[in-house]
Parts: structure tokens; sequence; C-alpha cells
């Protein structure tokens, strides 16, 4: 397991989607569980790190000041 090798937040999930129908590849995500592996481990696997890794992919957040 990666794990073994390097820590959580250097671990990126990624599907075959198109090649897999759209519900075949939620219905995983949402099952998406491994032992000793935290909800907050599997956050930034399926998210999180690689937003982190690729910024230009993350959402950008609101200027200060709430103005958009």
């Amino acid at each position: 397991m990666a794990l073994q090798v390097t820590g959580p937040d250097h671990v990126l999930f990624g599907t075959d989607l198109p090649a897999a129908p759209e519900p075949t590849v939620v219905h995983n995500i949402e099952n998406l569980s491994f032992d000793g592996v935290t909800a907050a481990e599997l956050a930034g696997a399926d998210r999180e790190n690689a937003a982190r890794l690729f910024r230009r992919f993350a959402p950008r957040s609101a200027p200060e000041g709430g103005n958009g």
C-alpha cells in the first residue's frame, strides 16, 4: 500500500471516468475505504491533496472583504 512508503498527504485517487459509467464511479467513490485510514485522509486522497498539488484546479476563495 502507498502509505507504507509515503504519508497520506501524498496519495491521490483517480477514476476511469469517462471510460466507466458515471454511476459506477460515484458508487465507488462513495464506498471508498481502507483499514487504518481516517475520513480526513480519504478526503485528502479524493480531492484535497490534488487541489494542493494542482492549484489551478483548486476552488478560488473570495477575496477578503466579501465582494466576490
